[in-house]
């Protein structure tokens, strides 16, 4: 994804490529001479949303190394200095952090990815189809039509339906659960820290 194409997408504030290993985040999130409290608490959700999920992907490298050794094919889609890095810290089965790399592999590149990738794939376009919904909904309320209106409203429920149940999959995933704890608590963090003082 371009930086046009995130900053056109006012549904995500950012993205981690595990393939180039970076984080992108949305312009519109900084873009501003002074950021509000509001701005700072998203901008800070954001980064470690994405920032925990370049933890995770590292993880599942290091498992990959313990599990299959250096010639594993997943650990070669990785960039080759963060690949021979995993290489050289394998994530043996007795290490804490094992259970956490062991759900994230199931859910990315095991029994779990066809349901995951089903999601993503799912959640753009109905996504749209939702927010489009929605407009139309509003612009036949304000029409008057009350034929127009219950057709847009039916159309709403539909899709309004399908969205929802596909978000809650995919915050359901194991990978996003974790980084939208990880981003949700940044932010409340940010925000407690700038409430004005006497505000409780």
């Amino acid at each position: 994804m371009t930086e046009k194409e995130l900053k056109d997408d006012p549904q995500k504030n950012g993205i981690f490529s595990y393939k180039e290993w970076q984080i992108k985040v949305n312009p519109n999130l900084l873009q501003h001479n002074e950021l509000s409290a509001q701005q700072a608490a998203a901008l800070g959700d954001t980064i470690y949303h994405e920032t925990r999920h370049a933890e995770q992907w590292y993880l599942i490298a290091r498992r990959q190394a313990e599990t299959e050794g250096k010639a594993s094919t997943i650990l070669k889609t990785f960039p080759p200095p963060v690949a021979k890095k995993a290489a050289s810290q394998p994530l043996g089965a007795s290490d804490c952090r094992r259970l956490c790399a062991d759900q994230l592999y199931t859910s990315v590149w095991g029994a779990g990815s066809q349901s995951r990738n089903t999601t993503l794939h799912n959640l753009g376009p109905q996504t749209k189809a939702y927010l489009e919904a929605k407009k139309a909904h509003e612009a036949a309320t304000k029409s008057g039509d009350q034929a127009k209106i219950a057709q847009a409203a039916a159309r709403l429920a539909a899709t309004q339906q399908t969205y929802v149940a596909t978000y809650a999959a995919y915050r359901a995933l194991p990978e996003e659960a974790d980084a939208w704890d990880c981003g949700g608590r940044a932010k409340k963090g940010i925000e407690d820290a700038l409430k004005p003082k006497g505000n409780h």
